[in-house]
């Protein structure tokens, strides 16, 4: 039986992707009449909401809230108090979905037990930096076993890019978490696992991430992924998995290393053993994922892989260091 979807796209300042996004919607398969879309804007600057306004003109299901707050959770929680829907579907500005994917997301929830369902997300990059950190993202080495990035099975996963919710499930357990002002999808697929639930992953529900284009903005983005990942943490220790520990363990080995060096010339050469060793082992998953179809990447993705590790790593560090000085986040919205 076919059921109504509410769509939540919090959005700042993307006029360059915002257009897209209504168009992947727009292009569903779906019966219309069954999807309502909620567009919460954080105070855009550029064309944003002008883009917004000229697609809501026209289309009545398509409806533009405002969130002065500026902060995703926030934007997230007010789409939800307005969702008429039986499932909600998180989507981002940077993200367009196949014609199938709402389709296919309804028959996942109504033939499964899951709570949340999703798929793998394609990363794209509009020039040769995006293209090398679009590669990178759906690389083990790069992500770990990040499911919705690498992988193509059906599976019941821990967490889901741009999900597919039952309502129901927020009453249940909660919405987003407004303290956290990044990992907040992640926190709140945690609590869903916790309380007995299932997050299930099906290659039939495709959708597609367009990538940061510059070195500068992907530190940023991850940097910021891994300060906010502490306080996901400090919630629950059991999010604490093994792929967000290893780039943790390489930057304090990296400090430890740098700092015996100043002591010790068999430390210095240990150091530049392991910069080395690395740098090795990323230049040969570049080889591997382009196969030598894309060589004009071979020089930068290195430096992406690095970029991605360090900069996650970089941001844990100072969450936990932050963390010391901060109190315990424990508030969860109703």
């Amino acid at each position: 039986m076919s059921k109504l979807v509410s769509i939540i796209i919090p959005c700042l300042n993307e006029e360059e992707y915002i257009g897209a996004c209504l168009e992947s919607i727009l292009s569903q398969n779906y019966p219309r009449d069954l999807i309502e879309v909620f567009v919460v804007d954080g105070g855009s600057t550029d064309q944003s909401i002008a883009i917004i306004n000229s697609y809501s003109n026209i289309n009545k299901h398509i409806k533009l809230l405002r969130n002065p707050d500026k902060i995703t959770p926030v934007s997230l929680n007010l789409g939800l108090k307005k969702a008429q829907g039986d499932f909600v579907c998180i989507l981002g500005g940077h993200s367009t979905i196949k014609q199938d994917f709402i389709t296919n997301g309804v028959k996942e929830l109504n033939c499964s037990q899951a709570m949340v369902v999703g798929g793998p997300v394609t990363h794209i990059g509009y020039n040769k930096t995006g293209e090398a950190i679009a590669l990178a993202m759906q690389s083990q080495f790069g992500v770990g076993n990040s499911i919705f990035r690498t992988a193509f099975k059906r599976q019941c996963v821990d967490t889901v890019a741009f999900g597919m919710y039952r309502k129901e499930i927020f009453h249940q357990i909660g919405n987003f978490n407004e303290a956290l002002i990044r990992n907040q999808d992640f926190e709140l697929n945690q609590r869903i696992t916790q309380a007995g639930h299932h997050i299930l992953f099906s290659p039939s529900i495709n959708s597609t991430y367009y990538t940061r284009n510059s070195l500068a903005s992907l530190f940023k983005q991850y940097f910021q992924y891994g300060f906010w990942k502490v306080q996901v943490i400090r919630i629950n220790i059991h999010s604490f998995k093994l792929r967000y520990q290893v780039p943790l363990l390489f930057i304090l080995l990296g400090i430890f290393l740098v700092i015996g060096s100043i002591i010790s010339p068999q430390i210095f050469l240990i150091f530049k053993a392991l910069i080395v060793t690395y740098f090795v082992t990323s230049i040969f998953f570049s080889i591997h994922l382009m196969r030598w179809k894309n060589p004009h990447l071979l020089l930068v993705m290195p430096v992406v892989f690095f970029i991605l590790h360090t900069s996650f790593g970089l941001g844990l560090c100072s969450g936990f260091f932050s963390s010391l000085f901060l109190r315990k986040i424990t508030n969860l919205p109703s």
